[in-house]
């Protein structure tokens, strides 16, 4: 006997009314029962034509209904918006790297440096060109250390 058994547990989808989560079943019950108020009232009362009353609601209603089905990145779009609301109340974190010393082996770290744009603190570097010119040096020497290696082995 063979038994059908989804590979991806994480995509199964329990159905409610009609292949319909119960949260799509309820936004749309919302989304329809919005959208015939503002109708009717639209109509009866402010005496639009069916046409334009179906045009203004329109707006109103897709996002109601939109927020049942559409999912952002796995997550309805209620969660996404509160993460999203989450994330920019956070203090914002900047890298600041490490600056290395010219001479000997040795590193200093610069305590407390953070860069609203993401600059590169050179204070013990003359220039930018400095630096070039020592990441060029100390990739040379890699790279001599690296063939120095390579001869050895062989």
């Amino acid at each position: 006997m063979k038994v059908q058994v989804n590979q991806n547990i994480d995509s199964y989808k329990d159905d409610f009314f009609k292949g319909l989560t119960f949260r799509q079943t309820a936004v749309s019950v919302i989304g329809v029962s919005v959208g015939a108020g503002i109708f009717l009232v639209l109509t009866r009362v402010a005496h639009l034509n069916q046409t334009v009353a179906v045009y203004i609601l329109f707006p109103v209603v897709f996002p109601i209904i939109a927020s049942g089905f559409l999912k952002v990145h796995g997550m309805d779009l209620k969660t996404f918006f509160l993460q999203r609301m989450k994330m920019q109340k956070m203090k914002a974190l900047y890298y600041s790297p490490e600056v290395l010393a010219t001479e000997g082996n040795e590193t200093k770290q610069k305590p407390n440096q953070a860069s609203a744009f993401g600059d590169v603190f050179l204070e013990d570097m003359a220039s930018i060109k400095d630096l070039e010119d020592f990441t060029r040096k100390r990739m040379e020497e890699i790279r001599i250390e690296i063939d120095e290696g390579l001869q050895k082995t062989e």
